[in-house]
């Protein structure tokens, strides 16, 4: 009977253990992808010269960052909000669905709060700074 109650354990362990690898590879690919999309973010604006949402229409039109929730999810929303009340609950569904932690969704808060509001040098340097 002893056993059976140390198996349980184990698998408790086990699944414990998958659960939580899981959770850090998603918000690692989400960070990633976050990552890549703000260079190519600095890239674009530098050389167009376009507003913040239209460079993140842009972008999200574009094959390549696709599958980058963080710009979908901000695209999607742009049409009917201003560009940090689209950023900021692009934000807040990925803090709600666990793909963020405490201090980068603080972060990112900041990061698009700060978006569309200097002049493009400025502008460049709040990107790298993030």
């Amino acid at each position: 009977m002893a056993w059976i109650g140390y198996l349980l354990i184990l698998m408790a362990g086990v699944g414990g253990g998958l659960y939580g690898a899981h959770r850090l590879t998603r918000r690692r690919q989400y960070v990633g992808d976050a990552v890549r999309l703000l260079s190519a973010l600095e890239q674009q604006m530098t050389c167009t010269a376009l507003p913040m949402a239209q460079l993140w229409r842009r972008l999200a039109a574009s094959d390549a960052y696709g599958r980058c929730r963080l710009l979908t999810d901000t695209a999607a929303a742009l049409d009917r909000l201003p560009f940090d009340v689209a950023f900021g609950a692009a934000v807040e569904r990925a803090w709600t669905e666990d793909l963020l932690t405490p201090a980068g969704r603080q972060l990112l808060t900041e990061f698009g709060a700060g978006c569309g509001r200097y002049d493009m040098e400025r502008q460049s340097t709040h990107i790298r700074l993030y």
